[in-house]
């Protein structure tokens, strides 16, 4: 038997949106079943161009009064609207008037049953895994270093005149080679880690909250649905399997790699808590960091974001394993870099390590915070903080 405990809402995206209207008494509803049941009687109406209209404009900024509209049109009678089957139950913790603004970023799912993927969990295993060797093999640690300071090196050297295209292409092309070291040395050794998707109970329900991506230049509102709670698994949902030989003809700092993860999978669960709380820790200290140096903003509890980071790192020292996982994590959590050094990892984190490299860079400076159910101007908590045991 395995235990899961989310300590902090946890949002998982699925890459799907839905809109408010399709919630009716805590429960969500299909929108074709909407249309199917007063198409009948409104035809007319929902033929019409300006209703037309209003379902092309849903993603716009200042869409609340199409979508009042839109609800008002699709919406069956009570009666009717007792003869449909929901989706599953909603629980908004938000100001309506803040549910009606946004799109909904929707929980993934699997026949309306929420779920973490195994292979979200397997990805977050495998980053503490590397991470570990990186810090604690010096070997790993100077390779790594010593490899992004050369290519960033030679980059500075040519990009003075450059087009940022140019510049961007250039660095993928540097980094292929390495990439293709740390690609090649997780093939040999992930494919022993085995994650199955943890599947939470039936009928559970989802909640709705605001969200803020906060940076020190201003703030990225959302809505997202979130699963809250403590569930029991029936069976184990992590797997250690065979460890096969490692190819004799396979390339020297490939199979360091792939021997640095191989010795630490098979003592996984005696040696996994130690390494996730070192992981851990030292995202937090970042994290702690950043809230401390925030502008002030009556908008964000900085005394109640603080107390969270203190509460997990208590849990950490009594020895539970506590990870962060979900489309709302912290770029450092995303990333081995800080087991080089804070330093390091800032000063090439827009060239390397920001998750937006292929698009405009993101910032260093960011964070996901929660509002508080029903209110959303106090920012006091950040999401998807999962504690387990197996």
């Amino acid at each position: 038997m395995s235990r899961v405990t989310i300590i902090s809402p946890l949002h998982i995206g699925s890459g799907l949106t839905y809109e408010n209207f399709l919630i009716y008494q805590n429960k969500r509803y299909d929108f074709d079943h909407f249309i199917s049941k007063v198409f009948p009687e409104r035809k007319s109406q929902l033929l019409d161009p300006s209703f037309l209209k209003h379902l092309t404009t849903l993603s716009n900024s200042s869409s609340q009064i199409a979508k009042e509209q839109i609800r008002a049109s699709i919406l069956p009678r009570p009666s009717q609207i007792q003869e449909l089957v929901p989706m599953y139950s909603v629980l908004p913790k938000l100001e309506e008037k803040k549910l009606n603004e946004k799109s909904i970023n929707e929980f993934i799912k699997t026949m309306n049953q929420p779920y973490i993927p195994g292979s979200t969990l397997k990805g977050y295993i495998m980053n503490v895994i590397i991470s570990d060797a990186i810090e604690n093999d010096s070997r790993l640690r100077e390779f790594v270093k010593q490899k992004i300071d050369e290519i960033e090196s030679q980059l500075g050297e040519k990009k003075r005149n450059e087009p940022s295209r140019v510049q961007y292409w250039n660095r993928m092309r540097a980094y292929r080679d390495y990439e293709k070291i740390e690609r090649d040395a997780l093939i040999i050794a992930a494919k022993s880690l085995l994650c199955r998707d943890i599947l939470f109970p039936e009928n559970i329900p989802v909640s709705i909250y605001f969200l803020n991506r906060q940076t020190k230049n201003g703030s990225i509102p959302q809505v997202s649905e979130f699963i809250e709670g403590e569930f029991s698994i029936p069976d184990d949902f992590i797997t250690i399997c065979h460890f096969g030989p490692i190819d004799p003809n396979t390339p020297s700092m490939v199979r360091i790699f792939a021997e640095a993860i191989i010795s630490r999978l098979r003592e996984f669960k005696e040696k996994f808590p130690s390494m996730n709380a070192g992981f851990m820790r030292r995202t937090i200290d970042f994290q702690k960091r950043f809230i401390e140096h925030l502008p002030d903003d009556e908008r964000v509890s900085k005394e109640d974001i603080l107390d969270q980071l203190a509460d997990i790192l208590s849990r950490l020292a009594k020895g539970q394993i506590v990870i962060h996982l979900g489309r709302y994590t912290n770029f450092v959590t995303k990333s081995v870099s800080l087991a080089l050094d804070h330093e390091f990892y800032e000063r090439h984190f827009e060239n390397i390590f920001s998750p937006g490299r292929k698009s405009k860079p993101f910032r260093i400076g960011t964070m996901n915070l929660l509002a508080y159910p029903n209110d959303s101007n106090d920012f006091f908590q950040i999401p998807g903080y999962v504690a387990i045991e197996w």
